[in-house]
């Protein structure tokens, strides 16, 4: 029997938002090669994505959308992925999860996470502790960690190895993130959910990144499509955003955990930190 791994994009995922997406053609409509990227449908050749062109107008938008979240000092989002799981053997399965966001600015973070294959995760930080907690295992892991939301994302990601697909959208700063590029191009106008959309695409040393930002006064990602080409069989992450709220009710008791009687107190699982040694010689 075939060994599944379905962790194997954890730490691609969680490298970041635009650490970056390219679909994979749909057999049925007409798809255009550009740059190494294939473009699904019949874009307009002006569309075609050409290595180190960067369009600042594609950039503007994309960096609207992230100083719009920024400004707002609470807000909450749905978010279903999913992500390619490269086999041992070569194969991809698809692995997703649900997961339901909650923000106050500076430093409030909750983030609700439905595997498919089941075991619900629970991260609250309240600017005092972080826990983790798994219904399910009746088990949670705290820690005292004082901060901002940037912070405790770095934190969990980097230290306690947890993927929080696109927390990047939750800096506090996350303009930044921009820097790094090498391509970018806005494909056109498309529509996602019933909603017009500008279809963006972004390029980095490692990652390609397709968005779908809503047009208007809330230019918030609807889609997000993420292509690893530098990690072996180059996987893919797929993330569907509903549900946008914004100065949503997000009182103190929604992010500070209240351990339930029979839940079992863990220790967190760190990942030690190698320090660098001169060379002997």
């Amino acid at each position: 029997m075939m060994r599944l791994t379905s962790n194997r994009m954890g730490a691609a995922i969680s490298a970041g938002l635009l650490a970056f997406a390219c679909g994979g053609a749909d057999e049925r409509t007409p798809a255009v090669e550009a740059g190494g990227v294939t473009v699904v449908g019949s874009p307009a050749p002006d569309s075609a994505v050409e290595e180190g062109e960067v369009d600042e107008e594609a950039v503007a938008i994309v960096r609207a959308s992230l100083t719009f979240l920024e400004t707002q000092s609470s807000m909450s989002v749905t978010i279903d992925s999913s992500y390619d799981a490269v086999q041992e053997s070569g194969e991809k399965l698809e692995f997703g999860a649900t997961r339901q966001f909650v923000l106050r600015r500076p430093d409030r973070l909750r983030v609700e996470t439905e595997p498919r294959e089941g075991g619900r995760r629970i991260v609250q930080f309240d600017g005092q502790d972080l826990t983790v907690y798994e219904p399910e295992a009746k088990a949670y892991a705290q820690l005292g960690r004082q901060g901002d939301v940037d912070s405790t994302i770095d934190f969990v990601r980097d230290d306690l190895s947890t993927p929080l697909p696109l927390a990047d959208l939750f800096r506090n700063k996350s303009t930044a993130v921009l820097d790094s590029l090498t391509v970018a191009d806005l494909i056109g106008t498309e529509t996602v959910d019933g909603k017009p959309c500008e279809h963006i695409f972004l390029r980095n040393a490692d990652v390609d990144a397709q968005f779908w930002l809503l047009k208007g006064e809330q230019p918030v990602p609807l889609r997000v499509v993420l292509l690893y080409r530098t990690d072996e069989g180059q996987p893919a992450f797929r993330a569907h955003l509903t549900d946008w709220k914004f100065g949503v009710d997000a009182p103190d008791a929604l992010f500070t955990f209240q351990p339930p009687p029979d839940a079992e107190r863990i220790l967190f699982a760190v990942e030690p930190v190698v320090a660098e040694t001169e060379d002997p010689k």
